[in-house]
């Protein structure tokens, strides 16, 4: 496309987050509206193995002049435009190994549901409205969502080596006609410094511990010990068997060692536990690591459990010895069964995007997860379970479950440590005392947002906000409105106290607000505004460079577009 329709058309293409076109999910108004027709859906474009659908169009198209823009066959055009250009980012993304973790994805995911949950209401709401439960709608903007991040990091390689000299942003400025410079509001600079507090070792330890129950759950089965009398098994000096109960109760028996069969037939007489678990003559047979797998052999009877070690001197040996035998156990599985990964994995992980699915994440290509829970994956046999392993989600317990090539399908359960009063205590003091230093002149407010915020949203610039032009200045109009009423109580130049918030992606936060500046209303100019034209400038450039790489891209991929739709001229 050329010349005008090409440049109006352009705006879709050049906004970072794909505004036209993200719109992953209807009000429910709409929802209703756009469901009352009939509709027979069909592909409308196909770029490789990626399509799109007429619903798509349609979908984004009607949200699109609902929130009040004005339509026509040239604007949903160049939506359409919008979808092909996002699938052919996508394209060239898998083709150049461009690739967004599925953490990403879900964290993404997480965020955005929640918005539209605080929209609607509730999940009951939500499942109405929709006619879908929460777990099937997010199933349904997974992929979508995947998608759009892709291409977002696709274009972002694209243009991150555009820049824009003084004089390209003079000339910019320059060539608008006066009478079409815009009004800007009331505009503020305002700054954050950011501090996520940190987790102390008692959580992580409190979470690497329920971690390791859990681990134990699986591979021997839950602890029984209270529900079955609370005992512990102890081979004492002088080859003396010794079982303890909660009740002070203290029962002996003797043991025969046969080196053959790893078989010990342990005889306690006259004993009297819960549903009489403990009676008669049993066989103890070495199961597996520190642990001992008792078969109750009299009367045909099959019951069986499995006795684990629970102090750090056990000594592993090929046989059952006095060595082995010595020590405490604790009874932690009846029948011989183990828990189910998945069954603990919906109950216990804190990933909500894969406890649903029992903690199962798919097969995923190396360099798609965090080093750390790859490195672990990568090392371990299928089956295999790892210890805890710690990344920036929290600790995982990680199951292989296959491999195959670079690829791997693993499942696992998350634990997030907990924060603690005192942690948001150690923040809100550290805050305080960047204040002071920045009140007294010693720090620089700007210097110590790069060094010490944990907002790399805005540390980058200086720990200030910025509009969606990338100007540090922005309306008040657009603010937060926590920000909006904090700063109303504030003079220019003040620092906040420290105060808790919570950040897009969930996470629980302190900060502290510096009110830098404060801009009357007024027409755009060169001297108050070089900033938020220079970034128009060079939203310009990487346009000419948007489509000059589509030009070449388009040449390097399958394209089709359905006959009713080539009068947009996409491909042109």
């Amino acid at each position: 496309m050329k010349g005008q329709y090409k440049t109006k058309i352009s705006k879709y293409l050049i906004n970072s987050l794909f505004l036209v076109g993200s719109l992953l999910y209807l009000s429910p108004a709409l929802q209703a509206q756009y469901s009352k027709g009939q509709m027979i859906d069909k592909i409308i474009a196909k770029v490789d193995d990626y399509i799109v659908l007429k619903s798509d169009l349609d979908r984004s198209y009607l949200e699109y002049v609902s929130s009040g823009q004005e339509g026509g066959e040239e604007v949903k055009c160049g939506i359409f435009e919008s979808l092909v250009v996002t699938k052919l980012l996508v394209a060239k993304a898998e083709i150049d190994s461009v690739l967004v973790l599925d953490e990403e994805v879900q964290m993404n995911l997480s965020q955005r549901m929640q918005i539209i949950l605080s929209q609607i209401g509730s999940e009951e709401k939500l499942e109405e409205y929709y006619g879908k439960t929460v777990e099937e709608f997010e199933d349904e903007l997974f992929d979508d969502i995947k998608e759009q991040l892709i291409a977002d990091k696709m274009q972002r390689t694209i243009t991150e080596g555009v820049t824009v000299t003084p004089s390209e942003v003079k000339r910019f400025f320059n060539r608008i006609p006066v009478d079409s410079l815009p009004f800007f509001s009331t505009e503020v600079s305002i700054g954050q410094i950011v501090v996520i507090p940190e987790v102390g070792d008692n959580q992580k330890e409190q979470a690497k511990s329920k971690l390791l129950d859990i681990r134990e759950s699986i591979i021997n089965g839950p602890d029984l010990t209270s529900t079955y009398g609370d005992w512990t098994l102890s081979l004492n000096p002088g080859n003396i068997l010794e079982l303890n109960d909660n009740l002070d109760n203290n029962y002996t028996g003797s043991w025969e060692y046969a080196v053959n069969d790893r078989l010990l037939t342990l005889t306690l007489n006259e004993i009297s536990f819960t549903a009489n678990e403990f009676q008669f003559v049993w066989k103890l047979t070495k199961y597996g690591g520190d642990s001992l797998r008792f078969d109750n052999n009299d009367f045909n009877n099959t019951s069986k459990f499995t006795a684990v070690k629970i102090d750090n001197e056990s000594k592993e040996s090929p046989v059952i010895n006095i060595e082995f035998l010595l020590g405490s156990w604790k009874i932690t599985s009846f029948n011989g069964d183990g828990q189910d990964f998945a069954e603990l994995a919906r109950e216990y992980s804190e990933d909500p995007g894969s406890a649903r699915f029992g903690g199962d994440l798919g097969y995923a290509a190396r360099g798609t997860m965090v080093p750390e829970f790859e490195a672990a994956a990568m090392t371990m046999k299928p089956g295999q379970i790892s210890e805890p392993i710690e990344t920036d989600f929290g600790f995982h317990l990680i199951q292989l479950l296959d491999r195959r090539g670079n690829e791997f399908n693993s499942r696992h359960i998350l634990i997030r440590p907990d924060f603690t009063a005192l942690d948001f205590d150690k923040a809100e003091d550290f805050l305080d005392s960047l204040k002071n230093a920045i009140l007294y002149d010693s720090l620089i407010f700007e210097k110590a947002a790069k060094e010490f915020s944990d907002d790399d949203a805005t540390s980058g610039n200086g720990g200030f906000l910025v509009d969606a032009a990338g100007s540090s200045r922005v309306s008040v109009e657009d603010l937060d409105p926590v920000v909006f009423f904090t700063i109303d109580t504030m003079e220019v130049g003040q620092i906040s106290n420290p105060m808790r918030y919570r950040m897009q992606d969930g996470k629980e936060a302190v900060r502290i607000l510096y009110y830098k500046d404060r801009l009357r209303p007024h027409k755009a100019n060169l001297k108050e505004d070089y900033q938020k034209i220079q970034m128009a400038t060079m939203n310009e450039k990487r346009k000419e460079v948007m489509e000059e790489w589509f030009d070449r891209a388009k040449n390097e991929v399958f394209i089709q577009i359905d006959d009713d739709y080539k009068y947009c001229n996409v491909m042109e």
